[in-house]
């Protein structure tokens, strides 16, 4: 069987097709290797339990326990000529050096999850969020200096842009704190199932490590059980966080977003008041609430017919008339 890179839509000019991707294999070398060369475009090297877990497998392949993967790894002679080990990682030949970029970045990203988590909470307070998940490259502690925090948000259904419009100033206050957020995947509960379906998005959900909202979560992984057929062993998250549910006035607020979110307000149109013509109203202001009877033909039609009457014709009055 050929070899072939499952890559869809992976950022352009990044991914290469090198000859020996036409050779022939068998499972699971040609597995592996396409597991590496996916790695290999985000200067990414993979431990062995990181290779058994996002292995791109073949559909009709059976799946390979964790010995199967280390055994091949050890005595594969087509393998060894292909990739290498450097500082317990598994890297292709000639790549040897983005293990030191790995370590520089899984250092870098040790700094970043302390801000995530404390923004995570945050966002997770927000009214009509129920999913705040870390994704992008600290879900796998392989965010370069300066790199921004990725967030997936999921939301109340109907409330998308509402959420997105306070997670926006949630980005603007860690902005001024030196602290870079970027919720770049927004959706609603009710679309949890990703109409893209590709290698890149498969990896993008197994990766993902939820903050807030775990429940949500299983539901989300559910709703794209495709991605199984990409990632046949990955089942969540290699990195786990402890939920932090909203407390005091965050769990208020998504009180109140709940409460919002299951009332819609109804949108049948409403009967208007008549508005008051203008001349009634300049005369009451410059001369004073006494012209109405003075001037029959300026009073306003919510009053009532007698004081429109002539003053022959009106009913007396229980109480002398006021002085103008």
């Amino acid at each position: 069987m050929a070899v072939e890179l499952l890559v869809h839509q992976a950022p352009a000019g990044m991914v290469s097709t090198p000859k020996l991707l036409m050779m022939q294999t068998h499972e699971p070398d040609d597995a592996i290797l396409r597991t590496l060369l996916y790695a290999d475009v985000f200067d990414y090297p993979l431990t062995p339990a990181e290779i058994h877990y996002y292995l791109i497998a073949s559909p009709a392949a059976a799946p390979a326990p964790p010995e199967v993967i280390e055994a091949a790894l050890r005595s594969s002679a087509w393998l060894t000529t292909r990739v290498t080990r450097v500082n317990g990682y598994v890297t292709l030949r000639d790549r040897e050096a983005i293990g030191a970029v790995r370590d520089e970045r899984r250092r870098h990203s040790a700094d970043l999850w302390a801000h995530a988590r404390r923004w995570g909470y945050w966002l997770g307070c927000l009214p009509f969020v129920r999913l705040v998940a870390v994704t992008g490259a600290l879900a796998v502690d392989n965010s370069p200096p300066g790199d921004d925090i990725d967030f997936l948000l999921v939301t109340a259904p109907g409330r998308v842009w509402l959420a997105r419009a306070l997670a926006v100033v949630l980005v603007r206050l860690a902005r001024l704190r030196g602290v870079g957020l970027c919720p770049n995947y927004v959706l609603a509960h009710s679309a949890l199932a990703q109409a893209q379906r590709n290698l890149y998005a498969a990896h993008d959900l197994q990766q993902m490590v939820p903050l807030v909202g775990q429940g949500v979560y299983r539901e989300m992984q559910a709703a794209n059980a495709w991605s199984r057929e990409y990632l046949p062993h990955a089942h969540g998250p290699l990195r786990a966080e402890p939920e932090q549910p909203p407390r005091g006035w965050g769990a208020r607020w998504q009180r109140w977003g709940a409460t919002s979110s299951s009332t819609t307000p109804s949108r049948r149109p409403t009967a208007r008041m008549p508005r008051p013509p203008a001349l009634p109203t300049t005369c009451r202001r410059s001369l004073g609430h006494c012209c109405w009877r003075r001037s029959p033909r300026c009073a306003p039609p919510w009053r009532t017919r007698s004081a429109r009457l002539p003053r022959s014709s009106a009913a007396p009055r229980s109480r002398p008339r006021s002085r103008c």
